[in-house]
């Protein structure tokens, strides 16, 4: 078999049976399309995803008026995309188009923490984002319950949690060498799989031969667990709650339920929507690859690549969708570019507001001035 036909599968971590059935493959062939699909949808996402964020960062540190406790969510979202953006996405994209890991040890570590920390809390964010729809719609003690004092401790409880919970993964992943004729390489490899990885290379000892079964079982679980806490269940628990809102705005009646929370409530909707969407795909084919030990081909790994492209690209769809979906998100954003950071001042509606604790002011018909009425708030 062609040694850098088993290094490139290797960095794919994929299996000994995997390695049989590819001895033909054209590796630097296949090797160039990957780091050309990989280096353009990347960047993609990092320069889009890096200018969205940041306009939604800077929207809710400028625009008062814009810190509703839906906002808040969003804010945090934001902040978990960028997080995912610089700590995650180059370094994945380097090991797709390089083949090699560059960076030690500790950054491989960082890394890898970093992406599950990242992963965890934009899936239980979208979580409680839904269920905060779900408290605005079923108005009754909601008002109690859903506030930004809740909410903001909700939110620390949640990064805090995750933090510590991910831990593990800072001993559980390594930098790993290798060699091949006239080349050597190094990789970011989950520990586990080096043994994995020693086996396609035929030099296992027999203290590592006897823990191959416990290593693929621990790899098994490793994945498993990551599917249903990191998505399985996140997606239930949104299914349910989403279920129950519908059932709620079905039966409403048109006046207990404003058009501006329905409107919310649809962007919120589309949010998620999107992330279960562009994510899937990705977590099916680690659960297939690692799971239930499907041999991967050409085929498959290219699926694969391109599955990992569509679920970063996510990190640059959110800020499009509060644009499009929400009219004070597009006048806040608008505001920003033009380095005008007086909103409410100019550029909100004077009679219409969809997110937000925001002051409403009306047209004094005699005067044809502004006059600012009782103090109103619109809390969605």
């Amino acid at each position: 078999m062609d040694p850098k036909t088993k290094a490139m599968l290797l960095f794919y971590n994929l299996s000994n049976s995997t390695l049989e059935h590819e001895a033909e493959m054209d590796f630097l062939s296949f090797e160039t399309k990957i780091a050309i699909l990989v280096g353009i949808t990347f960047s993609i996402s990092i320069i889009i995803g890096l200018i969205g964020n940041a306009l939604v960062l800077l929207t809710f540190l400028f625009q008062k008026q814009m810190r509703s406790t839906t906002n808040i969510i969003i804010l945090n979202l934001a902040i978990a995309e960028l997080l995912f953006i610089f700590l995650c996405v180059p370094f994945t994209g380097f090991n797709y188009v390089l083949s090699k890991w560059y960076f030690g040890d500790l950054i491989c570590k960082v890394y890898q923490y970093m992406s599950n920390v990242t992963a965890y809390v934009i899936i239980l964010l979208l979580v409680l984002m839904s269920l905060d729809r779900y408290l605005a719609i079923h108005t009754i003690g909601s008002t109690t319950i859903r506030n930004k004092r809740n909410a903001n401790i909700a939110i620390a409880f949640l990064w805090s949690i995750i933090l510590i919970l991910n831990i593990p993964h800072l001993f559980l992943w390594e930098e790993y060498s290798y060699s091949i004729p006239n080349e050597n390489r190094t990789v970011c490899i989950l520990k586990y799989n080096i043994i994995i990885a020693k086996q396609s290379f035929d030099y296992l000892t027999e203290n590592e031969l006897a823990e191959l079964d416990t290593a693929k079982f621990k790899i098994k679980t490793y994945y498993t667990i990551f599917f249903i806490a990191a998505y399985v269940l996140p997606f239930l628990s949104i299914c349910i709650i989403y279920g129950l809102l519908m059932e709620k705005l079905r039966k409403a009646k048109g006046k207990q339920v404003s058009k501006s929370k329905r409107k919310v409530t649809l962007m919120v909707v589309v949010v998620v929507s999107s992330f279960v969407l562009c994510w899937g795909p990705l977590q099916i084919m680690l659960f297939l690859q690692h799971v239930v030990n499907v041999d991967f081909n050409e085929v498959l790994i290219t699926i694969l690549v391109i599955s990992n492209c569509i679920a970063y690209l996510n990190t640059c769809v959110n800020p499009i969708i509060y644009g499009f979906a929400n009219q004070d998100f597009r006048k806040a954003y608008a505001a920003i570019l033009r380095c005008d950071y007086d909103l409410q001042r100019s550029h909100f509606s004077n009679n219409y507001t969809v997110v937000g604790a925001i002051q409403i002011k009306k047209l004094d018909s005699k005067s044809g001035k502004n006059r600012r009425s009782k103090s109103t708030q619109v809390r969605l």
